[in-house]
C-alpha cells in the first residue's frame, strides 16, 4: 500500500495543490452502524463498506482501513481515553499481530 504525503515544508502552491488531490482520492467517508465496525488486528473492518468491481458485476466487500494518528486522537476524545494508553494499545496490537496471530484473540476476550 503506498503512503500518501500529509506533510511538507517550503512547498509552493502547486505542490500542495498535488498533495490535497491525492489525500483527497483515498478520502473515505461512512455512515454504518456500529453492528458492522469491527477492529481486527488494529484495522478497521467495515463490513460490506466496499465495492468490489469484477467481470461479473460489481458486489459489495468488507472495507478495511488503517487508523491514522487523528483516528486514534478521536478515539481517545471520543471515549476519554488517554491518548498515550490508545496508542501503547495500537502498539502493542501491532507487535502481536506480526508475530503471533492468537495473540489477538487473546487481547480482545
Amino acid at each position: 500500500m503506498e503512503t500518501i504525503k500529509t506533510e511538507t515544508r517550503n512547498a509552493d502552491l502547486p505542490d500542495l495543490v498535488d498533495m490535497l488531490k491525492a489525500q483527497s482520492d483515498v478520502r473515505y467517508d461512512v455512515v454504518a452502524p456500529a453492528s458492522q465496525i469491527e477492529m481486527r488486528g488494529g484495522d478497521l473492518i467495515v463490513k460490506g463498506g466496499a465495492a468490489r468491481v469484477t467481470d461479473d458485476g460489481v458486489t459489495t466487500a468488507d472495507a478495511r482501513l488503517v487508523p491514522t494518528s487523528i483516528f486514534d486522537e478521536g478515539v481517545s476524545h471520543r471515549f476519554d481515553i488517554p491518548l498515550k494508553y490508545v496508542r501503547t494499545l495500537r502498539g502493542r496490537v501491532a507487535t502481536e499481530t506480526k508475530t503471533s496471530p492468537s495473540a489477538v484473540a487473546t487481547m480482545t476476550r
